[in-house]
């Protein structure tokens, strides 16, 4: 469960949220919606903030590396979970587990073929997908995603949403 009291942020200095209260219980799902800069986004940063151990962020930067394959930057959000010998050479000479987890996630995604294409060569929905799956592939408990269907079309934007539902219900 997601329980803030009394909750504020701000940005840059100056206060955006007051006294914020929210649950949100296991198994709900949560949109938020609002016109720009109404604090969506601090919001979702400040839910992160209290619970970051298990929650999967999908921020609206995505937090790629470009020149690193599509792979390497899924893999990469699971990088806590193991130690870095097993991370190493995982990222060296990719575990095939490892791959297949990653490729089973892009086939949802309609990206199976771009596994070990450099993300710095995909479009900019492309790359939004690409840090969905880094999400979905991290198994947490808690999925935040910061408008995560904002750089693809209408079909697109249903494959995603279908897909976080399903990794995350």
């Amino acid at each position: 469960m997601i329980q803030l009291q009394s909750a504020s942020a701000s940005y840059q200095g100056v206060g955006i949220l007051h006294d914020i209260d929210l649950q949100v219980y296991e198994g709900e799902k949560l949109a938020l919606v609002g016109q720009s800069g109404s604090g969506k986004s601090t919001l979702i940063k400040l839910i992160y903030e209290h619970y970051p151990a298990n929650t999967a962020l999908v921020p609206q930067d995505y937090g790629l590396v470009n020149h690193l394959s599509v792979f390497h930057n899924v893999y990469m959000g699971c990088l806590a979970q193991h130690s870095t010998l097993y991370n190493l050479a995982n990222l060296i000479r990719p575990k095939r587990d490892q791959v297949e987890r990653v490729r089973a996630i892009l086939v949802g995604l309609q990206l199976e073929d771009y596994l070990f294409h450099p993300v710095g060569r995909l479009s900019g929905g492309q790359k939004q997908r690409v840090a969905v799956a880094r999400s979905l592939f991290q198994r947490g408990s808690l999925l935040l995603a910061d408008e995560p269907v904002s750089s693809v079309d209408e079909q697109q934007s249903r494959v995603v949403i279908r897909q976080m539902l399903n990794g995350f219900s």
